[in-house]
């Protein structure tokens, strides 16, 4: 289990230290999940929180946090503000990747009968995730009706969006995960006749 780490300045701690100390506590993370890559059932782990931790290094220059502190203001906010969303994201440790997608691939086997395992439940939603940032404006409508349903219902939603059918969730959800890993339960999913079994799937897009 990890550390509980204090993510609000302590009495009489100096900016400086704060900054280190929260960019030394993201870093060790870092480690460990490159460590976890090797592990069984965990290969993919470099794909959830880390993979959006190195993006935003890509801005701030090389592949750790713990670099010497920005001197803008502004400058050093953002990154304790990036550094921040790393510590606080549940699949920046082992027990939270597990518990997110482990939980959600046993709901939707409770609700729907459909037997994911939490490692493709959370490819899927990776998948999806980074899709979803962008797109146009059918996409963006589709993933709303989409939500609605996780909300409303299959009917109550649909009526309240008469121009986005179930063909075109679907079509969406399929280019969204057009990929050749996810074949087999994509076409275990009919997602036409059951569209809230995708809503359950694609729940939770800010882990």
């Amino acid at each position: 289990m990890p550390k509980t780490i204090n993510l609000d300045m302590n009495p009489g701690e100096s900016i400086e230290h704060y900054y280190h100390r929260l960019a030394d506590a993201a870093d060790h993370r870092l480690i460990r999940l490159e460590a976890m890559a090797y592990e069984p059932d965990f290969e993919g782990v470099k794909k959830f929180a880390y993979a959006r931790a190195m993006k935003n290094l890509e801005v701030w220059g090389g592949n750790r946090f713990n670099t010497k502190m920005p001197e803008s203001v502004n400058l050093r906010n953002e990154k304790i503000a990036d550094i921040i969303h790393f510590l606080q994201s549940p699949t920046s440790t082992k027990t939270g990747i597990v518990n997110v997608y482990k939980k959600r691939a046993e709901t939707i086997k409770q609700k729907y009968g459909i037997d994911l395992k939490w490692q493709d439940m959370g490819r899927l939603m990776e998948s999806f995730s980074d899709d979803a940032s962008g797109g146009s404006p059918t996409k963006i409508k589709a993933l709303g009706v989409i939500k609605q349903i996780d909300k409303y219902g299959v009917e109550k939603a649909l009526k309240k969006n008469p121009n986005v059918s179930d063909d075109i969730i679907r079509t969406v959800a399929e280019n969204y995960l057009n990929n050749p890993r996810y074949k087999d339960l994509i076409n275990n999913l009919d997602l036409k006749t059951d569209p809230s079994a995708l809503a359950e799937i694609l729940k939770g897009l800010d882990v």
